[in-house]
């Protein structure tokens, strides 16, 4: 994983618009953390593999960021982004 360059991100965005894909999304406030200190409240989101299709999307803020892809029939949202990893795609 490396710091997000937006730019960098924003590019990639574009270039998979209107693709099938298939999205990972993990984000967790720490999950454990309750077993250290019951005060603590624990939340998480996990979704592997869903298969979506946007037709617009971009990475905005300064840091953490912020990614929204527009669907047809919704929005795929995240914020507090401040690593990412980019995959080699196979053409």
């Amino acid at each position: 994983m490396e710091l997000i360059n937006p730019a960098s991100v924003q590019l990639l965005i574009d270039s998979l618009k209107n693709e099938d894909l298939y999205i990972h999304l993990e984000m967790t406030t720490g999950a454990y953390a309750s077993h250290e200190d019951d005060s603590k409240f624990t939340a998480s989101t996990f979704i592997r593999n869903g298969k979506v299709q946007y037709n617009l999307g971009s990475i905005s803020g300064f840091g953490p960021y912020r990614v929204g892809l527009k669907m047809q029939e919704g929005w795929v949202y995240c914020q507090g982004l401040t690593h990412w990893m980019s995959l080699k795609r196979k053409d």
